[in-house]
């Protein structure tokens, strides 16, 4: 399968899908959340508030392949004081260049929205442990 850059997410666009839904979770059931190209991944509980994470789909099957990830952090991404986005970044296959997958937008600084997310695509989105992670 080949993908083309076009077809990937690219930084700028992650600050306006996450503004849209947080817009849209005020006024429609987590239901609605679900689309037929994004898995999505909302914190909503007293330790994990302000939480918010996803996947395109054609990235997520180049997930669902790999076995070692690299888990960046980078922080003041938007005009949240002390907002925080990880990208789990991985190989892809075709030209062996750094490919993300995989965003957490999270106010929280203690790992347990980190480990939420980690659950969530182990358990809802089906991966498997990978042999390696690496965090800058």
């Amino acid at each position: 399968m080949i993908i083309h850059r076009d077809q990937m997410i690219h930084s700028d666009d992650i600050y306006n899908l996450y503004k849209n839904i947080q817009q849209e979770k005020y006024q429609r059931d987590k239901n609605q959340y679900k689309s037929k190209h994004f898995d999505t991944f909302v914190g909503d509980d007293f330790y994990s508030n302000f939480t918010f994470g996803f996947l395109f789909s054609l990235q997520k099957k180049i997930l669902l392949e790999s076995d070692s990830w690299c888990l960046d952090a980078t922080h003041n991404t938007s005009n949240i004081a002390r907002r925080l986005l990880y990208s789990i970044v991985v190989r892809y296959p075709l030209s062996g260049t750094g490919c993300p997958v995989a965003f957490l937008f999270t106010q929280n600084q203690s790992l347990f929205p980190l480990s939420r997310f980690f659950s969530f695509l182990r358990f809802i989105i089906r991966v498997s442990s990978p042999k390696k992670i690496t965090i800058d």
